[in-house]
């Protein structure tokens, strides 16, 4: 049996609240927003003290859809809170047919297809039409329970892997302040030198794009770089002779450093892991540390520091044109520590990078069973 969404489900649509009556006191109601559907609570929540319609309340457990940017479908776990502009409320209405849990996860497996209903306009949006039209199946009560628990089983697993690799990429942001200090304030008076004059080569790719080829030398791209190696699973390729040609200004070796210039994962930065030859494109930029007074892995860390990113958005106003430019981060003032201590640093981690390696790539594949398993389960 098919039916569709707004059959037998409630969708409340959200309040266009004034920006200019927002507050930021915490002890009145949490205004909901497109950009808060990426994470509920932070320091730049905005909340509400004046009168509401009560239909625009939220309470924990109901089901949200952003209908603008980038489309997600959440369910709401903290207390009440009310709901903004391009945000709805679907709920199942006491109705006896669905399980609220089992619509989650239905509205998930669908995401694809409601992405694929947005305006092609600066900001994508679909309309509340696209989500009540849709077409939802509604087994018995007991198979909804047991599409339930599978995938309650594979996000419980995926949340647990996330948070093991969060202690231990915290575990390693300690042991960095503990031996170096915050080196947003230099605490422990080490030596200041801008990044130019620690590194052999800071450069980029030729900016335009190549032609791509079937074989030869492997082109390693932004969606490449991953946080402590370089994925060779899905890379293009370029010709020898285009090789050739682009070396000669960037020419990247292991222990050089990748950052992430452009694009969605913009700052990401890892170290060189590999034993062959290559070439990059131009949304990433190569660093050539001088090994005799600064250590890759030292380089990594710091540019993984939270405030040290902001100050890298600062002078490179990466913030408005989402880019690193290699003129700013050249002049970046680095405090650098004695080489022996950033070689103990190095050794010290090596096994928790080892370990962080192993689990995300463990969260990979859960995430694929995740997903081919919600793919398979509505299918009817």
């Amino acid at each position: 049996m098919q039916t569709q969404i707004w059959e037998i489900t409630k969708i409340i649509n959200w309040f266009p609240f004034k920006s200019s009556d927002f507050n930021s006191d915490w002890k009145w109601l949490l205004i909901i927003r497109i950009q808060d559907m990426e994470k509920w609570i932070n320091n730049n929540s905005k909340f509400w003290d004046w009168v509401y319609d009560k239909k625009v309340l939220i309470n924990k457990g109901d089901i949200l859809v952003s209908l603008s940017w980038s489309f997600k479908v959440e369910k709401w776990e903290f207390s009440e809170a009310l709901l903004n502009q391009r945000i709805i409320k679907i709920a199942t209405n006491n109705n006896e047919n669905l399980l609220n849990w089992y619509l989650y996860y239905y509205l998930n497996q669908k995401l694809d297809e409601i992405k694929s209903k947005a305006t092609n306009t600066s900001i994508p949006n679909i309309s509340v039409n696209d989500i009540k039209n849709l077409q939802i199946p509604l087994p018995p009560l007991s198979t909804q329970k047991q599409i339930i628990q599978k995938l309650d089983k594979l996000k419980e697993l995926i949340s647990l892997r996330k948070e093991s690799i969060k202690k231990q990429e915290y575990l390693i942001k300690s042991i960095f302040i503990e031996m170096f200090g915050d080196p947003m304030l230099n605490e422990k008076g080490w030596e200041v030198k801008k990044l130019w004059e620690l590194c052999n080569k800071i450069t980029d790719w030729e900016h335009n794009n190549p032609d791509f080829t079937n074989e030869w030398m492997p082109l390693i791209m932004a969606k490449d770089v991953l946080d402590y190696w370089i994925d060779l699973s899905d890379v293009k390729y370029v010709s020898f002779d285009d090789w050739v040609k682009y070396i000669k200004k960037c020419n990247p070796q292991k222990w050089d450093l990748l950052i992430v210039s452009r694009w969605a994962t913009i700052w990401r930065i890892t170290v060189v892991n590999l034993n062959i030859s290559f070439c990059t494109m131009w949304s990433t930029i190569l660093i050539k540390p001088n090994f005799s007074i600064i250590y890759s892995k030292y380089i990594m860390y710091l540019f993984r520091d939270e405030n040290f990113i902001k100050k890298v958005r600062n002078v490179s106003s990466a913030s408005a044109q989402q880019a690193i430019y290699i003129a700013n981060i050249s002049n970046l003032k680095i405090p650098v520590p004695p080489i022996s201590l950033q070689n103990k640093f190095a050794s010290i981690v090596q096994k928790n990078e080892e370990n962080i390696k192993k689990q995300k790539e463990s969260l990979e594949k859960l995430e694929e069973l995740y997903s081919t398993t919600m793919q398979e389960s509505f299918r009817f």
